[in-house]
């Protein structure tokens, strides 16, 4: 499947692949960009290879998934954004992460728009949640400024749930 590039004016939104290893190393190795995710477990190069293989599969089973967010000034790996399906997801699943170095530049919000564009108009998706932890403030805003809307209920894990609907 060839998985679509996604333009905005400062980042491409690109297919992941072995190439970008260094970028996902550096976001998934670093505790501080990763301490709201998962509860905060981090990963080796070993463990960052296994979630480029991931993304590249969701793409294969799905038809969509997430895109590596490459810079486009530097064409450095700053990031990730992209949609998930997990079998246990009660809807698709938008999702973003920016390695420390490039957190308040505002690419975290312009790869999400540009995912939360293409769920709606691409993938034709009614609904878009996203699962957020209570103590991660920032992503909490950037779910609001995408136009998401707080449920009155949380995911199992205590996470804040966040809605976007077409």
């Amino acid at each position: 499947m060839r998985i679509p590039t996604l333009d905005t004016p400062r980042l491409q939104l690109i297919g992941p692949d072995e190439s970008h290893l260094d970028g996902y190393a550096a976001m998934y190795g670093d505790a501080e960009s990763m301490q709201h995710i998962r509860g905060g477990q981090t990963f080796d190069r070993s463990g960052s290879w296994l979630k480029i293989a991931t993304h590249v599969g969701h793409w294969q089973l799905r038809g969509y998934g997430f895109w590596s967010v490459r810079e486009k000034a530097s064409g450095e790996i700053v990031g990730q954004a992209g949609l998930m399906y997990p079998a246990d997801n009660p809807a698709l699943e938008i999702g973003w992460l920016v390695e420390r170095r490039h957190w308040g530049k505002g690419y975290a919000s312009e790869a999400a728009q540009a995912a939360l564009d293409h769920a709606f108009q691409v993938v034709r998706a009614e609904r878009v949640m996203a699962q957020i932890a209570p103590a991660n403030t920032a992503s909490r805003a950037l779910a609001r400024k995408l136009g998401m809307r707080e449920d009155v209920e949380r995911a199992a894990g205590g996470d804040f749930v966040y809605w976007a609907e077409r």
